[in-house]
């Protein structure tokens, strides 16, 4: 750092500790940076430190120390870098730090204060070396004072002779904090400074009736009268107000408040792959719909709609729309998006983790189970940890606001983001029904799902073999299924309910089910997939899943693919079932011996005569009374001997 005349400058070498070159040229370049002097054979180029951008001029003061330069008889203004750091670090008494305009104007009012001293002291020397008397110090403060008048830098010292002579004998004395004043200090808060007022204004601001300004400022002089205090106006509340929002805004307006709006917010990054999280919440869908009860028309109905969203990309996986957000809507919009994840990868899928709020909690808790190896309820009344609630206002920016019948955002939204009144009165009538919103609804997700269908099923590539869960059929008609109303018996033909107003047929291929034969079943099914259902008794101990029955053709003419298949499934069934019939015998009859004599061979050709194929009886009689003296087997004669 050197000066060039009265040009405070730096070397490139000494910018680069702070700027780039390529950020030095550019400025040069843009005339934002000014050259004094330019690069020659033993002398390096010169950059005036007072054209940088005020950050970088303050870091090259910071690193690089100020030149010692003898000061002249003209007035040369010189950075106080110290001034710089000292109120730049400088915390007032309420914690916060001076405004950067402040600093920067407070470090000129220190630099020009020492430039004059730097004068006036020059000065004196000057004089007192050739036996003259020091300068009069009115007559200096005077011109000092004109001459700030024409000073460019910014600065709030006074213009008047007398106050500035006043501002730079407190510099002199108290240094740096001198320049501060007292209304950066505790003025504003000096009516309330001990532990007892603040306690008190701080109590009556966090009332949770929300008082104004004026009301607690009335509410607090009466303390003051009592106490001998310094009675306050509302502009002093409204600094306290600001000064103590943290504390006093959780008894004002509640804890969910404190924790979605004070509280520090967890970042998380969205899943990696889909099916590892579900987001549910119910919506009341911003769209007006029409109803007719009792001759009466009402225009400003709204549906539900509760959403099963997989935050992978925000995709719309399950969906139900109703009157009203209960156990059976959030049931609805779960079995959806088990129903679509089979659409989209040919099997039901279970979800790693459900993430919803306490809403019907006791009864949801057994399908979360069925759906979900992980539940993980949010905070009550913490709205901002939930996926879910951000996308609803994306659906209703992105298509409800673009609709004729569209109700708006919340209550506590800007009434002039709100639609028009008057213009949704002429076009009330026509708003869709019930059934018309439905399909409007169901329209808008569809059109979200196609956005983004394709990169949902290639992120379904990302999904680990250990996380994905399918659903069994079983447990899928257990929660979901529909019921009859009337429980079957096994008979023949199989168990044939009556399922939407038609009777079917359904088997199945377990023996145990034919064991079963004498229990009432209770039959479970999807009206969306009659193909199998699930047959359960009263008690629940016995479930299983039938299927609908094949039907064969009579004529072998009208025999097709796949019934030669089916044919020889129920054949090896029944052939299965015949064996296991004769073994269940067999073993029985061998466990019952050991205890039981059952009539012998012997024993029946004694009592009838019941001849062989070739018309003999004696020769088997005696073969059975050997066989039943003798505790060896006979040979049989058929056995050939090698």
């Amino acid at each position: 750092m050197e000066y060039s005349g009265k040009i405070l400058c730096a070397t490139h070498a000494e910018l680069a500790a702070v700027l780039t070159d390529s950020n030095i040229k550019a400025m040069r370049s843009r005339g934002v940076l000014q050259q004094v002097r330019r690069a020659c054979p033993g002398y390096a180029a010169l950059f005036a430190v007072d054209t940088l951008p005020e950050k970088y001029k303050k870091q090259v003061l910071a690193i690089y120390p100020m030149p010692d330069k003898e000061i002249q008889s003209n007035f040369a203004i010189v950075p106080d870098c110290e001034a710089v750091r000292f109120f730049d670090t400088f915390i007032l008494d309420d914690g916060r730090h001076l405004p950067e305009t402040k600093r920067n104007e407070l470090a000129n009012n220190a630099a020009i204060l020492n430039a004059l001293g730097r004068m006036l002291e020059q000065s004196d020397t000057l004089n007192l070396k050739i036996g003259r008397k020091v300068i009069n110090r009115t007559d200096f403060w005077q011109r000092a004072a004109q001459h700030l008048q024409t000073i460019s830098e910014n600065h709030s010292l006074p213009r008047n002779a007398r106050m500035l002579q006043r501002k730079y004998n407190d510099y002199r004395e108290n240094g740096y904090t001198a320049l501060i004043g007292s209304k950066w200090g505790n003025g504003n808060a000096a009516k309330v400074k001990d532990d007892l007022s603040i306690s008190t204004l701080t109590q009556l601001l966090a009332i949770s009736n929300n008082l104004n300004n004026a009301q607690v400022a009335a509410a607090y002089n009466q303390y003051a009268a009592a106490n001998g205090w310094k009675p306050i106006t509302d502009g002093t509340v409204a600094l306290w107000r600001t000064k103590t929002d943290l504390t006093t805004s959780a008894a004002r307006r509640g804890t969910s408040n404190f924790f979605n709006e004070k509280a520090m917010t967890v970042k998380r990054s969205r899943p990696s792959a889909p099916f590892l999280m579900w987001s549910l919440d119910g919506w009341d869908c911003e769209l007006l719909y029409q109803d007719t009860k009792n001759g009466r028309t009402t225009y400003y109905n709204r549906a539900v709609l509760e959403v099963v969203l997989d935050p992978v990309n925000d995709y719309i996986i399950g969906y139900a729309i109703g009157l009203q957000e209960d156990a059976a809507l959030i049931t609805r919009a779960i079995k959806n998006a088990l129903t679509h994840s089979q659409q989209l990868f040919g099997s039901m899928h279970r979800t790693n983790q459900i993430q919803s709020d306490h809403f019907a909690m006791s009864s949801m808790r057994p399908v979360y189970a069925a759906v979900a190896d992980k539940v993980t309820p949010a905070r009550v009344g913490n709205a901002k940890s939930k996926p879910i609630e951000r996308f609803f206002n994306y659906l209703n920016r992105t298509y409800c606001q673009m609709c004729s019948n569209w109700s708006g955002f919340g209550v506590t939204t800007d009434p002039s983001k709100q639609p028009n009144s008057e213009a949704m009165n002429l076009r009330k009538k026509g708003f869709p029904d019930y059934e018309g919103i439905v399909a409007q609804i169901d329209a808008m997700i569809a059109a979200d799902r196609a956005k983004k269908q394709a990169e949902f099923i290639k992120l379904y590539a990302n999904l680990a073999d250990e996380h994905r869960l399918e659903m069994p059929r079983t447990e899928y008609l257990r929660i979901f299924g529909e019921t009859t109303g009337h429980t079957n018996r096994l008979a023949a033909t199989g168990l044939t309910p009556t399922i939407l107003g038609k009777k079917r047929e359904y088997d199945c291929f377990d023996i145990k089910f034919r064991e079963l034969a004498f229990t009432d079943w209770t039959v479970k099914y999807d009206p969306d997939d009659l193909s199998t259902v699930l047959a359960v008794n009263e008690d629940g101990t016995q479930a299983f899943v039938l299927e609908e029955k094949y039907i064969q053709p009579m004529a072998l003419a009208d025999r097709k693919e796949g019934d030669a298949e089916q044919l020889q499934r129920i054949r090896d069934y029944n052939k299965e079932l015949h064996d296991h019939v004769v073994d269940t015998l067999a073993d029985t009859a061998d466990n019952v011996a050991k205890i039981v004599r059952l009539p012998q061979s012997y024993d029946i050709l004694s009592r009838l005569m019941l001849t062989d194929s070739t018309g003999d009886h004696k020769t088997n009689k005696k073969r059975a009374a050997l066989a039943a003296a003798s505790p060896d087997p006979p040979p049989d004669p058929d056995y050939d001997m090698f």
